[in-house]
């Protein structure tokens, strides 16, 4: 019996390995490929909650490409990306997922789409605009509206920003008064920052 041991062993080694590699397998069939890619020169960061209870938080650095494994499903999402934050639903039912973060305000891809890819241009609508101090005073401005921001700006200088489209309620601290109204900012819009308020 002692001369069969280090055989039985290896019987005993080589099943264990089998049963652990099938179960792992099986688990792993519930499992969908999500590549995140970052195409921008900001971070993003996303957080996912499922129906099941699952959560997952992902991230990528700047022009960064990173591959998860998360449970394959229908999941709710909130993501920061380009400084602004948007909330929605992500369908990860299919076997694998693109998701691209574009250049900030841009709306396309360098990679460019496909049935697997997830644009988050097309869910935080990001547009490029400028700022401009066209006062002899230096300004502090808060925008509210799909996202909120502060501004602040010295005489005579510009300031190139992406910001989600929409309206924005403002108050702009400027000339030794407050200014208040609202202005709608769109792509390549640009603002001009006045004693007398925003105009574009």
């Amino acid at each position: 019996m002692i001369k069969n041991k280090p055989l039985i062993f290896l019987v005993l080694v080589m099943v264990f390995t089998t049963v652990f590699a099938s179960t792992a397998f099986a688990a792993g069939g519930d499992l969908v490929k999500f590549n995140m890619i970052n195409e921008s020169n900001q971070p993003v960061y996303l957080y996912l909650t499922g129906d099941a209870g699952q959560f997952y938080y992902f991230y990528g650095l700047a022009g960064e490409t990173k591959a998860y494994t998360p449970e394959r499903g229908e999941y709710t999402y909130t993501m920061t990306t380009c400084g602004a934050t948007t909330s929605g639903t992500i369908d990860l039912t299919k076997y694998k997922t693109d998701f691209v973060v574009p250049t900030c305000g841009d709306k396309y891809s360098k990679n460019g789409n496909n049935n697997y890819t997830f644009n988050t241009a097309e869910e935080v609508k990001l547009v490029a605009a400028t700022l401009q101090n066209d006062s002899k005073d230096d300004f502090i401005a808060i925008l509210t509206g799909p996202s909120n921001y502060v501004f602040s700006l010295d005489p005579a200088k510009t300031k190139d920003v992406t910001v989600p489209r929409g309206m924005y309620a403002y108050t702009l601290y400027i000339c030794g008064g407050a200014k208040r109204g609202n202005v709608y900012v769109d792509w390549n819009s640009t603002l001009s920052f006045t004693c007398d308020g925003i105009n574009k």
